[in-house]
């Protein structure tokens, strides 16, 4: 049998693990941490009780829990829990519309959100398409008009110069006129 190098320990399978002792081993601070039933709880209660003027992202979430709690945690093993998963969107969810109701409250334009969005673009849609469809319906009307022109013009023999001549001013000789 080989060595084993050194700071590995033989398992009796013949596998090899590292030990996690000495100079090279995580110091407590920086260990990643994982929610338990006790920090649960704490968890749940910071997100419910966060403020509503205040941005809530993850980021800014693992921070606080970080400076309150210590030690290095993950947005993967708070957010892997359903309960606390929910909890966040909700609150996220309470913030947004804390601030659209403030900003409508202020009399300032309120951005859409995706659902208003869409319903408007629909809208939108459907008044353009019945304009199109109308301004369709007037282009066959034209096309009825200029065909009958053409056609009168041919009749009565008159050359294209003759169309485009400027009309005649009605004058009638009115005395008002001066």
């Amino acid at each position: 049998m080989t060595k084993a190098p050194k700071g590995w320990e033989k398992i009796v399978t013949g596998r090899k693990r590292p030990v996690r002792t000495g100079r090279r081993a995580t110091p407590p601070g920086t260990r990643l941490l994982l929610v338990t039933e006790k920090t649960h709880d704490a968890i749940l209660e910071l997100i419910q009780f966060w403020p509503l003027t205040d941005e809530l992202s993850w980021d800014t979430f693992m921070a606080d829990i970080r400076a309150r709690f210590g030690g290095k945690w993950t947005r993967q093993a708070v957010a892997k829990h359903k309960t606390l998963q929910k909890a966040f969107s909700k609150r996220q969810d309470e913030i947004r519309a804390f601030r659209r109701e403030k900003t409508k409250n202020a009399g300032r334009r309120v951005a859409r959100t995706r659902d208003e969005e869409v319903a408007y673009l629909k809208k939108q849609i459907e008044l353009l398409n019945r304009e199109n469809a109308d301004l369709e319906q007037r282009i066959e009307i034209f096309y009825a008009r200029m065909n009958r022109w053409r056609h009168n013009a041919f009749l009565h023999r008159m050359t294209p110069h003759q169309l485009d001549a400027p009309m005649q001013e009605n004058d009638r000789g009115r005395s008002d006129r001066r």
